[in-house]
């Protein structure tokens, strides 16, 4: 079954993580690449504006078997998928 995840939500409750941190969505699709080699599993992870106020609108698809690099476009406007 494929997971659907709010990332910025993730970040704010991961002890290792900080929303003030300006690459903590590349640390979490980093972390979450290593969740899907490991479980075979689908990840989609969504990125809207985070509490910290910084514009951004994204999501990108994490599946099993791929390694294609993660877009990050940032937009106040509609989310950009990639799939990694």
């Amino acid at each position: 079954m494929p997971l659907l995840i709010d990332g910025h939500n993730l970040i704010g409750h991961s002890p290792d993580l900080s929303l003030s941190d300006p690459n903590d969505e590349a640390k979490l699709i980093a972390r979450l690449r290593r969740y899907v080699a490991r479980t075979d599993r689908q990840v989609t992870v969504v990125f809207d504006t985070n509490p910290t106020g910084r514009a951004s609108s994204r999501s990108s698809m994490l599946r099993p078997g791929t390694r294609q690099t993660t877009s990050f476009a940032r937009s106040s406007a509609k989310p950009k998928i990639a799939r990694a």
